[in-house]
């Protein structure tokens, strides 16, 4: 009978058992490490990616729309050109988009990619729908102005613009307080004129060259309507005043 000499501190590899033990115990505790060293490596990255995606993301208001060629919004950012895929620097400046028959309708301005600042939004027709506000991209506020009865603009464009009227009157009155545009013509301001303070709508025309600009006729309520009139020139943009003309009897 052939008799087996088994030896319990060698393998049959002829390696001693508790060499094995640790070369395994090695293996298995290098290769733990770098799998959690390499699971740690990629959460890290991992959280970075994130961070990053989401500081490139903003929220929208559901009332935030631009629509120039030249502006593209990628996550509430916006970046220069007409391409998502090559929009890659982020815009700075002002946006005007147009309707169909050549009205604008909306002007946004954008800075470093976020919306800043006022944007206004008008309708077919030129009246002024919706103004919104931001801040460092957040939107402060958001208004829809009240339209003026019968008339293609807000009730706040009207009162600037008899507030014109009342400032050239009191420019007149005290010559200390004149500015060359309220009014222009002061000679043919009549005095009696400066004893009104409340004025009606009589006229507008906008301008053809210049459709954001729009000039605005008043006169004295309960006056003739071939007296003098106040002509007020108006900024749609901005609902600012830029001149009171004097217009004669006719």
């Amino acid at each position: 009978m052939q008799i087996i000499n088994y030896n319990r501190n060698r393998c049959t590899c002829g390696v001693p058992t508790q060499m094995l033990c640790k070369i395994l115990r090695s293996t298995l505790q290098t290769m733990k490490m770098t799998l959690k060293y390499g699971l740690i490596k990629i959460i890290f990255f991992g959280l970075i990616l994130i961070f990053v995606s989401c500081g490139q993301k903003r929220e929208k208001d559901s009332d935030e729309l631009v629509l120039a060629e030249y502006v593209i919004e990628k996550y509430g950012i916006y970046y220069e050109g007409d391409c998502e895929i090559h929009a890659k620097e982020k815009f700075t400046g002002e946006c005007k988009f147009y309707h169909d028959n050549g009205k604008l309708k909306g002007v946004a301005l954008i800075a470093n990619g976020l919306p800043t600042g006022q944007w206004k939004y008008w309708d077919t027709t030129g009246l002024n729908t919706l103004d919104l506000y931001y801040e460092k991209g957040r939107m402060i506020k958001k208004e829809k102005p009240e339209p003026e009865l019968n008339f293609p603009w807000t009730k706040n464009m009207t009162k600037n613009a008899k507030n014109a009227i009342l400032t050239s009157i009191d420019n007149i009155r005290n010559d200390s307080l004149y500015h060359g545009d309220f009014p222009t013509n002061t000679n043919n301001m009549p005095f009696v004129w400066t004893e009104k303070s409340d004025f009606e709508i009589v006229g507008y025309e906008t301008s053809t060259g210049a459709p954001e600009i729009l000039t605005i006729d008043f006169q004295p309520i309960n006056e003739y309507k071939s007296g003098p009139r106040f002509t007020v020139e108006i900024n749609i943009l901005t609902e600012q005043a830029i001149k009171v003309y004097m217009t004669p009897d006719a």
